[in-house]
């Protein structure tokens, strides 16, 4: 599907990726962002970089967040292959990203999916695919 097709299912709360990034094992989500009220109360690492107290509310306005292979998770910075992509397919069994779990996936030198992981379920190309992709939390449904 094209991004006019994806970007309403990320909206929605679905979790989204491109066939050219399943063998990273991407994937993307919206995230509504802190614009209730004052907003949320910065932790000490947004505090040094806005260069405010820890603790101050700050609103943040909505975003995208791309989670990558080893279950870290950044910023999406969209690019023009992105937005004019038609492979973009509804990734599905992800799981969470429980702190309490996120070691269990690690990336040796090669870029491989070493440690403990799970299969995860992807609705693309590669669906049935048993190789462990991003974000594996072990018990993910």
């Amino acid at each position: 599907m094209d991004f006019t097709k994806a970007l309403p299912l990320l909206l929605s709360g679905r979790r989204m990726a491109r066939r050219a990034w399943v063998v990273d094992g991407k994937w993307v989500a919206y995230r509504t962002g802190y614009m209730d009220g004052e907003g949320i109360p910065v932790n000490g690492n947004t505090a040094t970089a806005f260069g405010v107290p820890e603790g101050t509310p700050i609103r943040f306005r909505p975003y995208f967040q791309m989670c990558e292979k080893d279950g870290t998770v950044r910023t999406w910075n969209k690019g023009d292959d992105d937005i004019l992509g038609t492979d973009w397919y509804e990734v599905e069994g992800i799981g969470n990203l429980d702190p309490a779990n996120r070691d269990v996936t690690r990336l040796d030198a090669d870029q491989d999916v070493v440690g403990t992981s799970v299969p995860l379920a992807h609705s693309g190309p590669f669906a049935g695919d048993d190789e462990p992709r991003g974000c594996a939390i072990p018990g993910a449904v």
